[in-house]
């Protein structure tokens, strides 16, 4: 009898084990999927071409074409090939003050590779301007005075040339401030920066210029242009 009932709490726990086993390795292939799945989202060129021509941060050699694929790695070379050109002596990094400045330089010439030799003038008075802050440190406030003062010079200057190039930096910094701002949990900037986000882009967009297109197309394929894991506007 005892025998018998040892069988029966035997088979009762084999059962068990079988049903549990199964269903934990289930629910940890679902965890390894979905965390997968954000990881593979937030995959992005590193540098991108975003990254270079409106952080203006890191050298042009940076670049990655083996990173981009189709049309839009045709695009990043046509760009690269054309910028070359333009970045001859380029001042060496040194202090965080020459890296603003540097900044600067490589800023005033990818305008003028983007708007041409009549937008010299405009190019220097906008890159010298801008207030460039050497390190966002995850808060909205830096993107959002950058993307502030874009705002007084398309006030101030509306027939410039370099409107585009003003436009596709606006958005640039607004979708910055709204991966930031979504870090913060700051609700009142959140729809606030995706829809200037959205209407600087089509802005953008709308000046027919290709190489703004390329700007445009690379960072709306971006999974971000700052801070992941907090999606597209």
């Amino acid at each position: 009898m005892k025998h018998t009932l040892g069988m029966k709490n035997y088979n009762s726990e084999a059962i068990t084990w079988t049903v549990i086993i199964p269903s934990c390795l289930y629910a940890l292939l679902i965890v390894l999927l979905v965390n997968f799945h954000a990881w593979a989202a937030d995959q992005r060129p590193e540098p991108s071409l975003t990254d270079v021509v409106l952080f203006a941060s890191l050298p042009l050699s940076s670049l990655d074409t083996a990173a981009y694929r189709d049309k839009q790695q045709v695009c990043v070379k046509k760009y690269l090939m054309a910028a070359k050109k333009y970045m001859h002596n380029e001042p060496k990094p040194g202090q965080s003050e020459q890296n603003i400045a540097i900044r600067r330089w490589r800023m005033e010439r990818y305008i003028l590779l983007i708007h041409g030799p009549t937008s010299k003038k405009d190019a220097g008075l906008f890159a010298s301007g801008v207030p460039l802050i050497l390190e966002w440190e995850g808060m909205s406030e830096g993107p959002l005075v950058e993307a502030d003062y874009t705002e007084q010079w398309l006030k101030q200057y509306p027939q410039s040339p370099i409107v585009p190039f003003v436009h596709i930096f606006a958005a640039h910094r607004y979708r910055a401030g709204f991966e930031t701002a979504s870090s913060e949990h700051a609700k009142g900037l959140i729809p606030n920066t995706a829809a200037k986000y959205k209407q600087h882009l089509q802005a953008a967009r709308s000046a027919g210029n290709g190489w703004i297109t390329c700007i445009a197309d690379d960072m709306e394929g971006l999974a971000y242009v700052y801070l992941s894991g907090f999606g597209r506007p």
